[in-house]
């Protein structure tokens, strides 16, 4: 007799939820339900740009924020996207380092971190207090400009000097802060 009871209100319990659950999505009204079901189709293509960006990243080393970037400011905004690119970037760059940490040169990174370190505080200042179409069209501007680089594979000049670290890795902490697309500087 207990077994018959514990199973009846196990049963009893799920028929519970599942009625919450079409109250919930079935009584609303029909602005209401194209809401939600708009709301959870914008969450799935939020859900797939960031897959489809950390994939990139995982294969190339890079790649991430150029991706997810570019398309996640068309559906949420630079002002969402920025941090929301910035919270999926830290532990997947924390987990590559890591799984790649025998192969870093500190030698030469260190220069460009120190400097990108004092860059990024500048390019948050800019995103939260800066005009957002000015933003939008900063953005566009890198996201065309790497793609004509990258379409044409111009040979860039080699920098002998460590010096030129310093600028790169600053202009690297400001994008990173703005638009967390500092890639390899």
């Amino acid at each position: 007799f207990q077994n018959q009871v514990s199973d009846h209100s196990d049963h009893s319990s799920s028929v519970d939820f599942l009625r919450c659950f079409l109250r919930f999505w079935y009584n609303a009204t029909a602005s209401q339900y194209l809401k939600r079901v708009a709301v959870a189709g914008m969450n799935f293509l939020v859900a797939v740009v960031i897959f489809l960006a950390v994939l990139t990243q995982s294969v190339t080393g890079f790649g991430l924020a150029l991706v997810s970037m570019a398309l996640l400011v068309q559906i949420l905004g630079i002002h969402i996207a920025a941090p929301l690119v910035a919270l999926v970037a830290v532990p997947l760059e924390f987990i590559l380092l890591v799984r790649h940490r025998a192969a870093l040169n500190w030698q030469a990174v260190w220069r460009l971190s120190l400097a990108a370190v004092c860059g990024i505080p500048l390019g948050i200042l800019a995103l939260s207090h800066g005009n957002e179409k000015l933003i939008l069209t900063v953005l566009g501007a890198i996201l065309v400009a790497y793609a004509v680089y990258a379409l044409f594979s111009f040979k860039l000049p080699k920098l002998e000097h460590s010096g030129w670290a310093f600028g790169f890795g600053f202009v690297a902490g400001l994008l990173s802060g703005a638009y967390n697309t500092g890639g390899p500087p």
